[in-house]
């Protein structure tokens, strides 16, 4: 049954693309955070999807490329940035879902005890960090350490350069896989690999490829911190062997899984609810919730 309706999907796919306006329809109803949408292109945007997580990795990386690079990663930067000024929020003053920002987002919290305990010691880098609001915040909260920002889009990263200049911060474009080369020349004997919200969109191959090259760094500290949404309704994100697909090119990854599974040690792994009871919440935020993981691997080796 499952083949028949894969076939079916490809067939309708190849009937999209007959139209003249085929490119417009994809851009206009499956570009990420398109809530505008009328029938045709709820129906396009549903036939889209379902196709879209069996392609391989090569046409799945062009696709996003298409969709969420250029002008639109550089909107999504300059929303981002318009809350600068309140980040990070006072305790009490934000809430996600029915929970304080902390208590929803408690990877800040973890980056933060980490750098200060010996901040001249560190390097952080910050997986797509989109408008940079948060790695520019501790930047400039602690001089001493070193900053890296990357983000996967060109338009992206040279949008958020133009907003804020540091000394110790450096501006990269680099896809996820390429982020344990930038640790690996850093003079810094401690890394600290922070994402909020952006692995989601990373590719499960490209996810584990992170781990695996991070892994085989020597002589270095590597220290991984994750703030990331995710859906429990098909799956147990806390015990699922791998990456669930969520619409929107996003996943819910298991980091636990690919961490562990390239020899790095899980201090913290916690599933979030900061919307529930559910019935508050339908249907936007049916299934969501926030995975908050903190993963150690030490190279360094003792001398006896």
């Amino acid at each position: 049954m499952k083949k028949l309706i894969k076939k079916l999907i490809k067939k309708v796919i190849f009937i999209f693309k007959i139209f003249p306006n085929y490119e417009k329809y994809v851009i206009n109803y499956c570009t990420v955070g398109n809530k505008n949408l009328n029938f045709l292109g709820r129906i396009f945007n549903i036939i889209f999807w379902m196709e879209y997580y069996d392609r391989s990795v090569p046409d799945r990386i062009d696709i996003q490329s298409k969709l969420m690079g250029g002008s639109a990663g550089e909107n999504w930067a300059d929303y981002y940035n318009k809350l600068r000024d309140n980040y990070p929020p006072k305790r009490g003053k934000l809430k996600i879902g029915n929970l304080d920002w902390y208590e929803a987002c408690p990877g800040f919290e973890i980056v933060k005890n980490l750098l200060n305990q010996e901040p001249e010691s560190f390097c952080l880098i910050q997986l797509g960090a989109s408008s940079g609001k948060e790695i520019s915040y501790f930047a400039s909260t602690y001089p001493g350490a070193e900053f890296i920002y990357t983000d996967i889009f060109e338009e992206t990263t040279l949008y958020a350069e133009s907003k804020l200049c540091l000394s110790n911060l450096k501006y990269v474009t680099c896809a996820a896989e390429n982020i344990a080369g930038l640790a690996n020349v850093t003079s810094k004997k401690k890394v600290i690999i922070f994402s909020s919200g952006s692995a989601q969109y990373v590719l499960p191959e490209n996810l584990e490829k992170t781990f695996k090259l991070l892994s085989n760094i020597k002589d270095k500290e590597i220290n991984f911190v994750f703030d990331e949404p995710g859906n429990n309704l098909n799956i147990n994100p806390l015990t699922y062997q791998g990456s669930y697909p969520r619409g929107n090119f996003s996943y819910t990854h298991n980091y636990k899984y690919y961490a562990e599974k390239h020899g790095f040690k899980s201090l913290k792994w916690n599933l979030i609810k900061p919307y529930y009871p559910q019935e508050d919440f339908y249907p936007s935020h049916q299934g969501t919730i926030h995975l908050n993981g903190f993963f150690i691997f030490s190279g360094i080796k003792l001398d006896l």
